[in-house]
Parts: C-alpha cells; structure tokens; sequence
C-alpha cells in the first residue's frame, strides 16, 4: 500500500459511522453474557454527543461567515462613504456644499454638574453646530424628560433641545429610540418649518453624538437632559471616526440611504 494511502482520512463523520454501527447491531446476534439494551444505550450517548459536536462547529462555522459578512458590508458602506460625496449617499448626514472638517488632535474636556457648567457645555454645542447645512442628533433618551436640577419642566427641556438647532440646517436627523409623545411632537413641530427632518427609530447605539453634514462630530457623554446634574466627557471626533458612525447608521436602515 502507498504510503499517501494510510494517511488518506476517513470521508465519513464520526456520527455517520456510529449509526451505521447501530444499524449493524440491530442485525447481529450478541453473545449471551452481552446486554444489547447496555451496548445499545451507550452507542447512542454516542451518537448523540459527536451530533452535538458536528451542531457545534456548523453554527461555529456559521458564526464565522456571519462575521465576515458583517464585515465586509461595514467596509464596504465605509468605503463608499469616503469614496463617494457624503450627500449622495447620505443626505440628512451631509452637505455638498461643505467641505470634510477635520477635529483638533486633542479637544476632550470634562463637564461639571453644575448650572454654569451646563449652560457653557449647551453653548458650545450650539457653537459647533453653527453653520452647518446637515445635521444628526443621536440621543437614546432624546424624546423622554426627567425633571432636575437644571430642567425644571418639560418646556424648558423642549426650548434647549430646540435653541441647539442652527438656523442654517435644511436637514435634521434624530436617532433615538423610545419617546414621550410630547417631547418627540414638541420638537419636530418646533423645528419642522422650511426643513426635512427623519427619525430613526433603533436601540443599537449608547452614546450620544452631534454630527455635521461636512463630516465633523461631538460625542458627549450624557444626554442632553443629564446636563447640570451629570458630570461627564466632551470630545469633538476624528472624521474617520464620524464616517465610520455614518456607516453603522447606513447598516442599521440602508432604506434610508438616496438612490
């Protein structure tokens, strides 16, 4: 026999031949000091434990190609943002007009949770927002109110969510979750005139985030309705990190996306 014919391996699973095994042995006489039900039941645990191996490494193997997938489709959302202009594929992220900012090399500050501390952090939100053509507001609690030390009602909440907003943004994104039916009205309805404006309902983001239509961004730590009684990190992003964040939104509702 060739030497490459003793290492050629079995094409039969391990499972296969157990039950072929168990499918012989139904057919053969035992002797008389041999249980068949004893031989029988240990054959099948046999089976079943190699059919929970083969389970194992399918959906392993699954998971794997999921995985890849998922990455693939990620770089590939990535790269057509960079590639392409930001409003042909994005427009409520975009503006065709302006042209890719880039953040300073190091911008993160802390924000107390204190009153003037907030009322600095609120203007300098509004302050980079200013100008822009497009903007995004990610915000996981953005429609829901909790009255506090700096909020006292409602209203007031509605008012700064609103003030934030330039007069310059022909185009409002808001991704958020759950609402409060008079919060979300309060300020769709205040902002709604002479703009478009989409709500992009997931629960796949944490942070909150601003975005701009020319590819810069601002993460703070807490939501809007935390500051002053919340201290947390502000930071303006990298654009690459903003394109990316712009491509996991085109992954979680790729319908949204212009033709």
């Amino acid at each position: 026999m060739a030497a490459s014919d003793t290492k050629r391996r079995p094409s039969i699973s391990a499972a296969s031949l157990d039950r072929l095994f168990a499918e012989i042995l139904r057919n053969v006489h035992l002797p008389d000091d041999v249980n068949r039900e004893e031989v029988e039941l240990a054959l099948q645990q046999k089976i079943e434990r190699n059919d929970r191996r083969e389970l194992a490494k399918l959906k392993k193997a699954r998971d794997r190609d999921a995985a890849q997938r998922a990455e693939e489709e990620r770089r590939a959302a990535l790269k057509r943002l960079q590639d392409e202009k930001a409003s042909d594929a994005f427009p409520e992220l975009a503006d065709i007009e302006e042209k890719q900012g880039k953040a300073p090399d190091s911008s993160a500050h802390t924000v107390r949770d204190d009153r003037q501390s907030a009322d600095q952090a609120f203007s300098e939100i509004r302050q980079f927002l200013a100008g822009a053509r497009a903007v995004t507001l990610i915000d996981p609690y953005l429609f829901q109110f909790r009255q506090t030390a700096y909020f006292k009602d409602e209203a007031e909440y509605i008012d700064k969510s609103c003030w934030l907003m330039p007069r310059t943004a022909e185009r409002l994104a808001f991704v958020a979750p759950d609402f409060k039916t008079s919060v979300k009205s309060g300020i769709l309805n205040r902002l709604k005139d002479g703009r478009y404006i989409r709500w992009i309902s997931t629960d796949r983001i944490h942070d909150r985030f601003f975005l701009r239509g020319d590819n810069r961004g601002l993460y703070t730590g807490t939501s809007s309705g935390g500051f002053g009684s919340k201290y947390f990190l502000m930071n303006e992003m990298g654009t690459n990190d903003v394109l990316e964040l712009k491509a996991f939104l085109y992954e979680i509702d790729p319908s949204r996306m212009s033709a």
